[in-house]
């Protein structure tokens, strides 16, 4: 699956070369391909096995994830150059397993706002990422869920309302996050939506719930004057 979505990922980058600049975003601009790489070039970077000892490709320990990357760190793979703050400080992110961030922006037409098909198309990659178990798709997608239902808590600033919604917010978290990851524990399909049912899928009612009310009940949002925007 690592093999696989390093091909698609390349693929990518050598269409972003082809495209206008302008028409790019930082990340695309960073990673595009302006020709074709050698065939040792193309193999190296498929098949480095750095990137390969993490899920999905292999079903191993949490740990070895976190010690391939702290492996590459500390031999200096993954400096990628300077920030620009003062002073400046190094930075690590040469080396990446996966940039979900970079499959968020992809997703969103320039100039337009992310939706929750963008955010769900999300969350499926990063399900896929694990790996191909029915549990990690049904953890991500309720999570897409609770992320869209958590933005429906937002109001007016500084007042008594605002409170509320953060304490409302909070519990939605907790509650779907906690019943969806059952998912990411247990080993099947079956004993996941059991131990859905056991609660009456209260996890997945609830941010649907709380999405369509959202459409019904939407509170009032600050409001910005142009006059604002030009200062």
């Amino acid at each position: 699956m690592v093999l696989v979505l390093k091909v698609i990922s390349c693929t990518m980058n050598y269409n972003d070369g082809l495209l206008k600049v302008d028409d790019l975003r930082e990340a695309q601009k960073k990673n595009r391909l302006l020709k074709l790489p050698l065939l040792i070039e193309y193999v190296g970077y498929c098949l480095y096995c750095g990137s390969h000892f993490a899920r999905p490709n292999y079903e191993m320990k949490n740990y070895l994830e976190w010690t391939e990357k702290a492996a590459i760190i500390i031999s200096g793979l993954g400096f990628s150059g300077w920030t620009d703050s003062s002073p400046p400080k190094p930075r690590w992110d040469r080396i990446k397993n996966i940039d979900i961030l970079d499959v968020y922006e992809r997703l969103v037409q320039k100039g337009k706002k992310p939706g929750f098909f963008q955010l769900l198309a999300t969350q499926t990659v990063n399900a896929i990422w694990h790996g191909l178990y029915p549990r990690y798709i049904v953890f991500f997608v309720q999570s897409a869920l609770m992320i869209a239902g958590s933005r429906e808590f937002s109001g007016p600033e500084s007042t008594p309302l605002t409170k509320l919604l953060e304490i409302l917010s909070f519990a939605h978290t907790v509650l779907v996050l906690n019943n969806s990851c059952v998912g990411f524990m247990v080993l099947s399909l079956h004993e996941t939506v059991a131990a859905y049912r056991s609660v009456y899928f209260i996890g997945t009612i609830d941010p649907i719930v709380v999405i369509l009310l959202g459409y019904v009940i939407r509170p009032e949002r600050p409001s910005t004057s142009k006059a604002r925007k030009e200062q």
